[in-house]
């Protein structure tokens, strides 16, 4: 999942909690729900940083795989 989705999720999970400590469940539901919206935005905020962690590798990658790719067609015209 990209990063500005997963951004816009969390957003969005955000204003559901907003909405839900404002609203007026029972104590019960509220509680019950709250516990879950924000163990959902600690792990939308988990999955953010480790997407930002892999951007180093997957630039990385691209770039090898550029790099494989320009060689074998230089070897390709070179050999003909």
């Amino acid at each position: 999942m990209s990063i500005r989705k997963l951004k816009k999720e969390l957003e969005q999970t955000k204003q559901e909690l907003y909405e839900l400590h404002y609203g007026t469940p029972s104590p019960d539901v509220y509680r019950e729900r709250r516990s879950d919206l924000e163990y959902q935005i600690v792990c939308l905020e988990e999955m953010i940083e480790l997407e930002k962690a892999f951007i180093p590798f997957r630039l990385t990658l691209f770039g090898f795989v550029v790099i494989v790719a320009s060689m074998l067609l230089w070897l390709y015209v070179r050999k003909y």
